[in-house]
């Protein structure tokens, strides 16, 4: 929720924060979704070396920190060219860190319910797209506070999420992924071949 509360409503809080329009708005756009993809390339990579989890706590964490960014932003008055630049970059930093949680997230999720893995990811897809329902009408009804009560919201959401997180995490070890584990098995592709 606390990601989908501020991207739905990007292109209005970049109008209100740095006086935003237009092509400028589609430029904002474009960067998030270029750091996007490069992040989800990263958490590949980082889980197939490193726990999911630490990864999970490393996305929940930047984006608490970003929509924190993100409100301080939305209280200082800049000359345009600096907000710009400065909205910018945090909206970079929010698609690097934000989109590195979800394969680790699924990987987290598969490693745990073993067998019963699809079921549990099809479960994480309809939360996911329960939490951006919500997250839209969240922003929706906050909008009328300004983009400061959003953002401010928004970080509130992710300190929610991390909370959840320590809790499923308690009394669990880490799982490093071993060069057997990253192997494709032959019964996991005959299984995806059917």
């Amino acid at each position: 929720m606390g990601v989908f509360s501020v991207y739905t409503y990007l292109a209005w809080f970049a109008s209100e924060t740095a006086h935003l329009e237009g092509v400028s708005i589609t430029v904002i756009y474009f960067v998030f979704g270029v750091c996007a993809v490069a992040s989800n390339l990263l958490s590949g990579w980082l889980i197939d070396r490193h726990p999911p989890r630490r990864v999970v706590a490393f996305s929940l964490s930047g984006m608490v920190i970003v929509f924190g960014g993100l409100w301080m932003f939305s209280r200082t008055i800049l000359p345009r060219p600096t907000a710009v630049v400065v909205l910018t970059t945090l909206v970079a930093c929010w698609a690097v860190v934000g989109w590195m949680f979800a394969p680790a997230q699924q990987k987290r999720l598969l490693h745990m319910a073993g067998p019963l893995g699809t079921i549990v990811l099809s479960l994480n897809s309809s939360a996911i797209y329960l939490g951006q329902a919500a997250a839209g009408l969240l922003g929706g009804a906050l909008m009328i506070h300004g983009p400061r009560t959003l953002t401010l919201v928004a970080a509130g959401c992710e300190v929610a999420a991390m909370v959840i997180f320590v809790i499923t995490i308690i009394g669990q070890q880490d799982v490093v992924p071993m060069a057997r584990d990253m192997a494709v098995k032959p019964q996991a592709t005959s299984h995806w071949s059917e």
